[in-house]
């Protein structure tokens, strides 16, 4: 039970630090917000990432492929409006895990030179 409520806080301040450093970004200034798709805009005229709003256009949304539970790092630009996106970058597990592992197999990524000693 101690484990599930520190995994709770834990989550809560993570998710309040993303959701205030977007709210405190001065007007024109760009945000990026990280985290998973929670919701499309039938018209695509938003998605919400991280509990974060950030506007698109329907063009975007098609052109991005964006579906529930992608995971994603989304460059927006604060407006009076609110975030409207600039970029965006999918973030795949499998690239992830496939870099940590070249680098922590047990042959070295190059073969050794002999010393001339």
């Amino acid at each position: 039970m101690k484990y599930l409520v520190l995994l709770l806080s834990v989550f809560l301040v993570a998710t309040s630090c993303t959701l205030s450093y977007a709210q405190e970004a001065k007007e024109g200034e760009d945000v990026i917000v990280e985290g998973t798709v929670e919701a499309i805009a039938e018209d695509g005229s938003y998605i919400v990432v991280n509990k974060t709003k950030i506007m698109t256009t329907p063009e975007i949304v098609d052109e991005a492929f964006f579906e529930l539970g992608d995971t994603v790092i989304i460059t927006a630009e604060k407006t009076e409006a609110g975030l409207n996106l600039l970029d965006y970058e999918y973030v795949f597990a499998d690239e992830a895990e496939d870099e940590a592992d070249m680098y922590s197999s047990e042959e070295p990524p190059f073969e050794p030179v002999p010393s001339e000693e």
